[in-house]
């Protein structure tokens, strides 16, 4: 009885264990996936504030200083207050896009 036991464990087992193998394959293409999205929207978002902080309040800053934005000279005004603002919507945004990645990869925490 113990003997025919072990067999049928065995025989069992063998699909299960082939179905385990295939859902953690699975679950690494899908981790991986999820990984190339955040790092993809990551560095995205470090462009776009580069681009922002170094190049509007840097690199382009005499090119905007001829445009007034609120009474200020426009790269005066990106490199003291308007990448600072830009920055805080990039947090924003990234949580917003990060909580829908994490919806579709079915990761999220709800």
């Amino acid at each position: 009885l113990c003997l025919l036991l072990s067999q049928l464990a065995r025989v069992n087992a063998g699909p299960v264990f082939v179905s385990a193998q295939r859902g953690k394959q699975m679950r690494e293409e899908n981790a991986r996936a999820y990984w190339a999205a955040n790092l993809k929207l990551i560095f995205t978002y470090l462009i776009i504030w580069f681009v922002v902080s170094y190049g509007c309040g840097i690199l382009f800053v005499d090119a905007l200083n001829n445009i007034q934005f609120f009474g200020f000279k426009l790269g005066f005004w990106f490199a003291q207050q308007g990448s600072i603002y830009v920055f805080l919507v990039l947090i924003w945004m990234y949580a917003f896009t990060m909580n829908k990645l994490d919806r579709k990869f079915d990761v999220h925490e709800e």
